[in-house]
C-alpha cells in the first residue's frame, strides 16, 4: 500500500493534474477495481488538502490521506454542505459554471462549480453512453 500512497500523493496537487488520470481512466476499458481505487485515492488526497471544510469533516472522523486505504473509507460529505460551504478544489480564477439545485426544499440551493476542465470531463464521462 505505500507504493499506492506515493503515487496518490504524487497526481494530486491540483485538479489539472489529477483530471488527466482521470480522463484516461474514462477513455481505456481497463477500468478495474484497483485503478478505480487509486483515483478515487487521489481525488481524496486532493480534495483532503484544498477544501477546507471537507478537511475538518474527514479529521472529526478521524479519516486522513494515511488512514484511508480504499475508496469505501472515504468519508462522505453532508449535502446540506453543499449549501453551506463552497466544497470546491478549483481556484476562483479557474471556475467558469456554477450548477444549482433545484432548491426544492426551500433553501439555499446547493452550489457544484466547474472549470473548463471540469466540464470537459463531465461530457467525456456521459457522452459515450448516448453514442450508438
Amino acid at each position: 500500500m505505500a507504493n499506492a500512497q506515493q503515487n496518490r500523493m504524487s497526481i494530486t496537487r491540483s485538479f489539472g493534474e489529477y483530471s488527466s488520470r482521470l480522463r484516461e481512466f474514462i477513455n481505456t476499458s481497463h477500468r478495474g477495481e484497483a485503478a478505480f481505487n487509486e483515483l478515487a485515492l487521489a481525488l481524496f488526497a486532493l480534495q483532503f488538502a484544498h477544501v477546507e471544510p471537507y478537511r475538518r469533516v474527514c479529521l472529526s472522523r478521524q479519516a486522513t490521506t494515511d488512514k484511508v486505504n480504499c475508496w469505501t473509507e472515504i468519508p462522505p460529505m453532508p449535502t446540506a454542505a453543499f449549501k453551506e460551504f463552497e466544497l470546491t478544489s478549483l481556484p476562483v480564477e479557474e471556475r467558469v459554471t456554477v450548477f444549482h439545485s433545484s432548491g426544492t426544499t426551500r433553501q439555499r440551493p446547493s452550489r457544484h462549480y466547474h472549470s473548463v476542465e471540469s466540464l470537459a470531463i463531465y461530457e467525456a464521462s456521459l457522452l459515450p453512453w448516448f453514442q450508438a
